[in-house]
């Protein structure tokens, strides 16, 4: 593991501004630098449902509308993202979004009050106490998980292999499945 650019995580306003700011936040999903990356996570997850943590705008949120699933609950701290994704899967029977910081205890009782798949795609990386996030999953979910090999801006950390998240994410994770992507790495199992 690397440390990245970030000392600190970012604020929910830093990330308003990236969302509003940022040109891949807004392109339609199967135009994003994302699609194959989001097409890999719905193939570790199972129907029906999804609770996908740092949800983003919802471009996601709409791939895992078209491929089925009956019901999606996305959750991020950045306000304006959770205005996109409402406007994106407006009248999406099943679907809806909470704004909601993670890295809060508190925010897991209603987290935890659905039930499905735990996503963390490209989120895990930008929070300093990623592993005891991780804590507050009901043990034995099903949880997929994305991390970069490159810094970014908002990066606390990066990783140099598939190896190495393995074994960061094992603490909190029984690891059943994972992949190099490239730019990527995918892990997917039940927490512990």
């Amino acid at each position: 593991m690397l440390k990245g650019h970030a000392d600190k995580d970012a604020t929910q306003f830093q990330y308003n501004d990236v969302f509003l700011s940022e040109v891949e936040y807004v392109l339609p999903f199967h135009k994003s630098l994302y699609f194959d990356l989001w097409v890999k996570v719905l193939s570790y997850c199972v129907k029906p449902s999804i609770i996908d943590i740092g949800c983003g705008p919802g471009q996601f949120a709409r791939i895992v509308h078209l491929a089925g699933y009956d019901e999606y609950f996305g959750v991020d701290f950045s306000g304006v993202a959770i205005a996109q994704c409402r406007r994106l899967c407006k009248g999406i029977e099943g679907f809806s979004f909470l704004k909601r910081d993670a890295r809060k205890k508190q925010a897991w009782k209603e987290i935890n009050s659905h039930k499905g798949v735990f996503t963390f795609i490209e989120v895990l990386e930008h929070i300093t106490n990623d592993l005891g996030v991780l804590s507050n999953i009901p043990k034995g979910s099903y949880t997929v998980a994305t991390v970069p090999k490159f810094d970014a801006q908002y990066h606390i950390r990066y990783f140099e292999d598939k190896d190495d998240v393995v074994n960061r994410y094992s603490k909190k994770i029984k690891v059943d499945r994972s992949e190099d992507l490239g730019k990527f790495v995918i892990i997917g199992g039940t927490t512990i």
